[in-house]
């Protein structure tokens, strides 16, 4: 179904496929998101980009987990824009490319993009198209390494983690935000921060590195009485979301 404000098209369906670690394409019906791209185990991209590659592809920093080069094998030249952190070499494209930095807004068509920091390394997206809006966090998260830190530097760099959330405005229909099961107990402290701050729609996990946790990851996100959904996709695996 498509409604129409303001003469914009408004789908109300969205289709995300977990590629994997990071990685997540998403369907609004008429073009595309790809985030992160860095393995396609499950062949998800084996077919091209959807919509003839009308759409962005965004990579929030150079991180091998992060960063694949042949993701800028799959742009079509005048339907694909490149969308990458200024920290990224990238390789030659006839595609549009443009370079972002933290504080940057990008209208891109139908799409926009505002350009947000990390607590690590590169940047974050808040993307909006076709009435859905999007946040992708890179490497944004409250990174509580609770046996390598000093309570001071935890402090420090929750902190600063919950001044960027600040600066992010809430309410986005979908966060993908990271849960890395390295940091244990805490691997979902940052979700949590999110969910309480910015109560997005859903959350979905990335940057899980280890078997993902669903009892741990709902559990944490069901304390901050948000409103905000957990929602965990498999990799290779896909959501179909619907707004009323």
């Amino acid at each position: 179904k498509i409604k129409y404000i303001g003469g914009w098209q408004i789908m109300n369906h969205l289709e995300i496929k977990y590629i994997g670690h990071s990685g997540f394409l998403c369907d609004t019906g008429e073009r595309f998101l790809l985030f992160d791209l860095f393995r396609d185990e499950h062949n998800i991209l084996d077919r091209g980009l959807p919509h003839d590659g009308y759409g962005t592809v965004l990579i929030s920093h150079a991180h091998s987990d992060h960063f694949n080069p042949r993701a800028f094998e799959l742009g079509v030249p005048g339907r694909t824009v490149y969308v990458m952190d200024s920290g990224i070499i990238a390789p030659q494209s006839a595609c549009e490319v443009k370079s972002v930095t933290p504080g940057d807004v990008l209208d891109i068509g139908r799409i926009s993009v505002k350009v947000f920091d990390s607590t690590d390394e590169g940047s974050s997206f808040l993307v909006e198209s076709d009435g859905w809006s999007v946040f992708h966090s890179g490497d944004l998260n409250d990174w509580y390494w609770e046996e390598e830190s000093t309570p001071d530097e935890l402090k420090r760099d929750e902190d600063l983690y919950l001044q960027e959330l600040g600066r992010i405005p809430g309410g986005m229909d979908v966060a993908f935000v990271p849960v890395d099961l390295r940091l244990g107990r805490h691997a979902a402290r940052g979700a949590q921060h999110f969910a309480r701050m910015l109560r997005p729609g859903y959350i979905i996990p990335m940057h899980m590195n280890g078997r993902p946790d669903p009892d741990l990851f709902e559990k944490a996100l069901n304390s901050t009485s948000s409103g905000t959904r957990p929602l965990m996709i498999a990799e290779g695996d896909k959501a179909d979301l619907i707004k009323p």
